[in-house]
This record gives structure tokens, sequence and C-alpha cells, in this order.
């Protein structure tokens, strides 16, 4: 009896452990997600009928903001397994991360095509609530890694970033700021926690190198 027990207990060990495929397939599916951030930009872009400095400059913050996502995502969290007893709250960690960047993709298109005017409230809270769903999952995510390649001190002052950013941006709804700026706001405030994430990467090749030495 003991011995099937422990074997059913193996069993169950070894279903909740994310092999290297099933990593990778979270990885590939995110990236579709944030696929449909860029294709909300070109088909606000392509709303309009002429191509003026606005719309380009726009259709260019809603690149960043892509560009943001996907960085910050595949910088902390792409291609790592999840600590033991983390694994669950790894898989539905995603939930919130790509329920954002799905919901970010039709709030980018709206706010382009409102590239002459205010946005409505509406959008407005569309686009930083959607941006705001998916870092703290983002967040959630990099919690539960058991190894990352920035250490455990970057590890950890980037989720507190991630979630600092989010919380700013959430207030950012409650402006009445142009479409631009505000996609320009969240664009920078996204490259923040890449930045830090950069310079972390930056010291450990340092500390690396002087190991070595």
């Amino acid at each position: 009896m003991a011995e099937i027990a422990s074997g059913v207990r193996a069993q169950i060990d070894l279903s909740l452990t994310p092999t290297a495929s099933f990593v990778e397939r979270f990885g590939l599916f995110t990236i579709i997600v944030l696929g449909e951030v860029l294709v909300g930009v070109i088909r606000g872009v392509a709303g309009h009928q002429q191509l003026t400095a606005q719309v380009a400059v726009i259709g260019a913050m809603g690149m960043l903001v892509a560009v943001g996502l996907w960085w910050l995502y595949f910088d902390f969290v792409s291609h790592r397994h999840p600590g033991r007893g983390r694994e669950l709250l790894w898989v539905y960690g995603h939930l919130p991360l790509t329920a954002g960047i799905a919901t970010a993709g039709a709030a980018v298109q709206n706010a382009i095509e409102y590239v002459d005017e205010p946005l409505p409230s509406e959008v407005r809270w569309q686009l930083v609530g959607s941006v705001a769903l998916a870092l703290p999952g983002m967040a959630l995510l990099t919690y539960t890694l058991h190894d990352t390649h920035v250490g455990l001190c970057a590890q950890r002052h980037g989720m507190v970033t991630i979630v600092l950013v989010s919380v700013i941006i959430l207030v950012l709804g409650f402006s009445t700021v142009q479409p631009i700026l505000l996609l320009g706001l969240v664009a920078m405030l996204l490259l923040f926690p890449i930045f830090l994430g950069f310079v972390f990467w930056i010291k450990g090749v340092d500390s690396a190198e002087a190991a070595a030495a």
C-alpha cells in the first residue's frame, strides 16, 4: 500500500513539474498575445486617412508599449522554470499577464484613433488598466522562479519596481492628458524596470569577470 501511495505521489509530482517544452510553449503563447498589441497599433494607424506626424508619433508610442511588455517578459520570466511548490502559481500567473496584454492591444488601437482629441474615460482606463493588470502578473511570475540570470537581489528589486510602475500607470487613469502624452508616459514607465534589469546585468557581468580574474 505504501508503495502504491509513493508511486501515485511520484506521478503527481511529475505532472506538476513543468518541462522545458512546457515552459517554451508558454513563452510562444505570450509572443502570440503580444502580437495583438502590434496588430492594434497597425489597425489604429490604418484607420487614419493620412499619415500625419501626430499619427506617426502615437503609433511609435504604441510600438514602444508593445516592446516594453515584450522586453520585460523575456528579460525576467521567459525560458525559466518555477521553483518547487510554485508550479501552479506560475501557470495561473500567466492569466492576468496575457489578459492584460490582449486588452492592451485593443486599448492602443482605440487610443490611436483619438489622436487629435482627448481620450474618452473608458478608453483611458482600458489602456492604463490593461497594462496595470499585466505588470503584477509579470511580477508574480518573477516571484515563482527559482533561478534568474540577474540574481536574487535583482529579482526582488525587479518585482518591486514592476509593481510600483503598475501603480503609477494606474494613477494616470485619473489624468486628462492627450493620447500621445499618455502613451508616451506609459512607454517611459515600462522602460524603467528594463533599465534596472540592464544595470543589474552589467553588474553581474563585471562581478563574474572580477571573480575570474
